[in-house]
C-alpha cells in the first residue's frame, strides 16, 4: 500500500485516487508522477543514463 494513514477498512481518505481506504485506480498519485517527471528530466539534462 501507499501507507498506512491512507489506506484502511471504513477510512474517510479525501484524496484522489482513493475512496474512504481503498484505491479507485492503480496509478501512482499526481505528486508522485511529478517527482518522477522531474528525475527523468534532470537525468535527461546531467546526461545520466
Amino acid at each position: 500500500g501507499i501507507a498506512p494513514s491512507l489506506e484502511g477498512e471504513e477510512m474517510m481518505v479525501n484524496a484522489p485516487g482513493f475512496k474512504g481506504g481503498d484505491r479507485t485506480d492503480i496509478e501512482l498519485p499526481a505528486i508522485q508522477r511529478e517527482i518522477l517527471t522531474a528525475l527523468e528530466k534532470s537525468r535527461k539534462e546531467n546526461g545520466l543514463h
